[in-house]
């Protein structure tokens, strides 16, 4: 993988051995005299069947070739791999994101079917009963549609189309969001938004306006984003994407702070239009000791909006997460909620998402500053090169080898081949006509140029051996 994470990553069928598996003289790069990637450490997976080697720089879509030497297995007679591979470095958006440090939550909308909608990560909640969102109202909507993304490849997106009242997503309070963990002075989201439809401000008869449309991107009412209306047409060209964040109690240090009137809110509204995708970034970079701190906005990698007066956020559980749906106070003071289990009579039933999610995380320690956002937006942009490898070759001569014996001799016999054949190892069976063969049980040893198996003489009955890759 190109980017910041310059990482070749192997993938095994079997546990391989951590000694042979992390030692660098195991790798090497046949063509990094023309494009001068060299590995510079290699580390295993708990399981034994991943290794990632650390590389120096990448360059997306450069093609590279890799050369593994008797990299072995952890089975009782190890079996060894000797192979050269080509692959084609590439940027994965996604895998940039699963690097950040204080990520908790990533919601790629890749189900395709059913009510769930699970994460990629969670940190401190474990439990799915804390972290798998759950689609609710008719359980054909919201739809799953090619993702927004460019970077992800046969990607899906959740779609909302603005019609059922109760179609959303429930997301379960989280210790890490919501609940019990705080206070955050940091939260970052990062997604990218499409609106099919806009939202309007209905008026009477008079032209007065009765009702400020607040659809709900995603919301835990006290760090929200939605769309807010600029227009009374029936069919709006134009909109606002408002980032509001607040904590109006006073809950401890870094509180209170926002508010529920145009005078006191603590806001940024960015004009969108309809059928046009945009990367979204909010960043709360809050404090404790003083309510001095900053909401920033970021649309398509670019900080378009800044507003200071922030501090912490402390614990809501009262006031579940979503997306397409949660409660809010517009920064209008119109309290409203696409929830239907918060619906009161002094709080309107707001209108629904008409729009597509994709690919949300949550970020809650730390800031990303605006050049790494940026980066990311341009790493999303990039269109994910051809990857995989294929073999270059597993065996340099232009022949197979021959298998060498030596006659029995102190109740034994030796079977060689050449050892610059790589990639062979020696297998048996006591019935041709079986078509089993197994893997033999005695490991070569290197003399003289040669692999040399030195075999005990057994029992009554034949055994026959080849050579396989």
């Amino acid at each position: 993988m190109a980017g910041t994470l310059n990482e070749i990553v192997l993938n095994f069928s079997t546990p391989i051995d951590p000694v042979t598996g992390t030692n660098l003289a195991t790798y090497s790069i046949p063509t990094s005299a023309v494009t001068g990637l060299s590995v510079l450490g290699a580390s295993i997976s708990t399981n034994g069947l991943q290794i990632t080697l650390a590389t120096t720089p990448q360059v997306h879509g450069q093609t590279n070739e890799l050369t593994i030497t008797n990299l072995t297995d952890r089975s009782h007679v190890p079996n060894t791999l000797n192979v050269t591979v080509q692959f084609v470095s590439t940027i994965s958006y996604r895998d940039e994101v699963l690097a950040e440090p204080g990520l908790v939550r990533y919601f790629t909308f890749d189900e395709t079917n059913g009510t769930a909608i699970n994460s990629l990560v969670s940190k401190y909640d474990t439990s799915p009963l804390n972290i798998v969102g759950t689609i609710k109202g008719n359980p054909d909507l919201p739809v799953y549609v090619p993702g927004l993304v460019p970077n992800v490849p046969d990607d899906t997106a959740l779609a909302f189309n603005g019609i059922g009242r109760t179609n959303r997503v429930a997301l379960p309070n989280g210790a890490d969001i919501n609940s019990t963990l705080g206070p955050w002075y940091q939260i970052t989201t990062l997604f990218s938004f499409e609106a099919n439809g806009l939202p309007q401000i209905e008026t009477n008869d008079d032209g007065v306006a009765t009702n400020y449309q607040a659809p709900v991107i995603f919301s835990d009412y006290q760090y929200a984003i939605y769309l807010y209306p600029t227009e009374t047409s029936n069919n709006p060209s134009q909109a606002q994407l408002v980032f509001e964040a607040q904590n109006t109690s006073s809950s401890g240090p870094g509180s209170p702070w926002g508010g529920n009137t145009a005078a006191t809110a603590t806001y940024i509204a960015y004009p969108i239009l309809t059928n046009q995708v945009y990367n979204v970034v909010t960043v709360l970079d809050g404090n404790a000791g003083f309510v001095n701190g900053e909401l920033r906005l970021y649309i398509n990698g670019a900080r378009v909006g800044t507003v200071v007066g922030a501090g912490a956020i402390y614990q809501n559980p009262n006031d579940p997460p979503g997306f397409g749906q949660g409660y809010l106070t517009g920064y209008t003071g119109y309290s409203k909620t696409i929830n239907p289990e918060l619906v009161s009579a002094t709080t309107l039933f707001d209108e629904p998402l008409n729009g597509v999610i994709d690919e949300f995380a949550y970020i809650n320690q730390g800031t990303l500053t605006d050049a790494r956002i940026a980066q990311l937006y341009s790493f999303s942009q990039t269109n994910w090169a051809a990857t995989g490898f294929s073999i270059v070759t597993n065996n340099p001569s232009s022949t197979p080898p021959s298998i060498s014996f030596t006659g029995v001799s102190a109740g034994a016999f030796n079977l060689s081949w050449p050892s610059s054949t790589n990639g062979y190892y020696l297998e048996y069976t006591t019935n041709l006509a079986s078509g089993i063969w197994i893997s033999n049980p005695v490991p070569p040893a290197t003399v003289n140029g040669f692999n040399v198996v030195t075999q005990a003489v057994g029992g009554p009955g034949s055994m026959f051996f080849r050579l396989s890759q």
